[in-house]
């Protein structure tokens, strides 16, 4: 086998590994909304963790949300978390 392509496949294998241990950290929480019924993305949870909110909060809430049968827009905690972090909508 080519020195190249052991390099090709070290590389791929490392970025797979890097992407796994990130998305592994969102895992539990995405089972918890999903099995809740509350609708929380995993690229919901991503975004969250970029704009510096914490996403437990926002997932245990929209599961309390979810249990009382109430209605709740999938972008309404952007509008409520974006002006105390400073960013603009």
């Amino acid at each position: 086998m080519d020195p190249i392509w052991i390099a090709v496949i070290a590389v791929g294998g490392l970025i797979v590994l890097v992407l796994a241990v990130f998305l592994f950290q969102f895992l539990n929480l995405y089972i918890q909304a999903l099995f809740s019924k509350a609708k929380v993305g995993i690229f919901d949870l991503i975004g969250m963790k970029f704009r510096k909110v914490d996403p437990k909060t926002i997932v245990i809430s929209r599961i309390r949300a979810a249990k009382a049968h109430s209605t709740f827009r999938s972008t309404s905690w952007k509008r409520t978390i974006w002006p105390v972090v400073g960013c603009r909508a």
